[in-house]
């Protein structure tokens, strides 16, 4: 299992979204990749963690949980 804590414009979209963090929810971000030449979003299909050593929230998934969609 994987995870990574959600930055501070990450928290802002999904507060600015109504969406309500929960240990387990089912939760999807993404951002864009890198490439240039191959323009695509980075897509984890995870669920919400809280880190309570660092007092913040997280995406936890698996690498079968990661996938890239076509930026348009």
């Amino acid at each position: 299992m994987n995870s990574s804590h959600l930055d501070p414009q990450a928290l802002g979209d999904i507060e600015r979204l109504g969406i309500e963090l929960r240990e387990g929810r089912p939760l999807t971000v993404c951002d864009y990749d890198g490439d240039e030449e191959n323009p695509t979003w980075l897509v984890v299909d995870g669920a919400g963690h809280f880190d309570p050593q660092r007092g913040q929230w997280q995406i936890a998934y698996t690498m079968d949980d990661v996938h890239w969609e076509p930026r348009r």
